[in-house]
């Protein structure tokens, strides 16, 4: 046995019991093209997904087995349970600043410098939780607000929207979607590959079974008998053979008598070769031999050549990418979106890093409030920093 067709008749077993379950296909309605190739191609489908099961099931065993996610994410998410309450912290900085600006009217001096000193450390740890926080939430706004041009501020994105479209659509086109970057990506994928093998198992159990061979035959003959029926091609038939009878009788006595009965026997020969046109759609045995020859071979060529073909493929559409203007498509399309869409679009996927960002702020700034009120805390802080990074120098040489 060929070394190609050894090879795909050892593919996994499981590939062709899943191509064996498909639906059987649907009895031919009607001998022509339409109904063959509706017959065929959906039968043709139907086991091409199937072939393709266990690579889904492959890539979902894959991506169970993905590493499991980095653990400051779960840190990000617990952190962010803090966002709230040091949204009150600031609301509640704000109200205090205000009362303390009208205690002093109130009350008593001593009372008021004895109820300062026992609030000044809480005033300093809350009040610099509250400044980190709102001075990053406010940084963040003054990013992406107010969207519209003004004489005060606009946000830096909205007032570089055109640029920034400029530069997404040439980056995406130059660096993530380009033709070179798409041929890169199917060859180390192994896409394609899978689903050439997947055509060439699909193709071998369609045309392998009796049924298909016996409708294919059937549409040949179906094809062959109406076009031989066809009065024009009786007529141009008829004209061949008159030509041909023409053309008879060389010099000598024997080219003087056949030019002689031509007349008589013209009309009769081309009847007789006009009448044999009926028959030639049942005596293309030889011809159906050859075709069985043909579709045998066909999977084990398909195999054979299965490189080359995967080369072509990917250099087609490559060269087919490369006349896309991707960058002029991108540039369109984001150029159409309102401030607002632009805005979800860059930020919409990393709503908990912003808000994370916005919390940081808050944890640093009572952290250094701590360190302020409380030295003892300043070398646990100092040791607990130090730790951290090596920790972090230590893992990331091993990762």
């Amino acid at each position: 046995m060929p070394a190609d067709k050894q090879q795909l008749t050892t593919k996994p077993m499981k590939s062709f019991l899943s191509m064996s379950e498909a639906t059987p296909p649907e009895p031919l309605e009607g001998s022509g093209f339409k109904s063959f190739f509706h017959k065929w191609l959906n039968h043709f489908a139907q086991i091409f997904e199937k072939a393709g099961s266990e690579t889904a099931a492959a890539e979902a065993h894959a991506e169970a087995a993905a590493p499991k996610k980095a653990f400051s994410l779960a840190i990000t998410k617990i952190l962010n349970l803090l966002y709230w309450p040091f949204f009150v912290c600031g609301i509640a900085f704000i109200l205090w600043i205000l009362c303390d600006f009208t205690l002093p009217y109130v009350l008593d001096p001593s009372k008021y410098a004895a109820f300062k000193q026992s609030v000044a450390p809480w005033e300093s740890i809350i009040g610099s939780a509250a400044i980190g926080f709102w001075t990053n939430w406010l940084a963040i706004k003054m990013i992406l607000h107010p969207r519209k041009r003004n004489l005060v501020w606009q946000g830096l994105i909205p007032a570089r929207r055109d640029e920034l479209v400029k530069e997404l659509a040439g980056g995406i086109s130059e660096k993530l979607f380009s033709g070179s970057i798409a041929r890169e990506a199917l060859q180390q994928s192994g896409l394609l590959r899978d689903v050439i093998d997947r055509f060439v198992l699909s193709i071998g159990n369609v045309t392998g079974t009796a049924e298909f061979r016996d409708d294919l035959r059937q549409l040949i003959k179906h094809e062959v008998a109406k076009v031989l029926e066809h009065p024009d091609t009786k007529y141009a038939i008829r004209d061949i053979a008159g030509n041909i009878i023409d053309n008879w009788g060389d010099a000598g006595l024997e080219g003087w008598i056949i030019k002689k009965i031509k007349p008589l026997i013209r009309t009769w020969i081309q009847d007789q070769v006009v009448n044999t046109l009926p028959s030639i759609p049942d005596s293309m045995g030889v011809v159906f031999e050859k075709l069985d020859e043909a579709l045998d071979a066909l999977p084990s060529y398909l195999a054979r050549e299965s490189a080359g073909i995967e080369t072509t493929i990917t250099t087609i559409l490559e060269k087919g990418l490369e006349l896309i203007d991707v960058e002029a498509i991108i540039s369109t399309q984001l150029s159409k979106m309102d401030e607002k869409e632009l805005e979800d679009l860059l930020t919409g996927n990393i709503s908990v890093e912003i808000r994370f960002i916005q919390t940081s702020g808050g944890i640093f700034g009572a952290l250094v409030a701590f360190a302020v009120q409380l030295p003892i805390l300043r070398p646990v802080l100092l040791f607990l920093g130090l730790g951290l990074w090596g920790l972090y120098r230590v893992s990331v040489g091993k990762n």
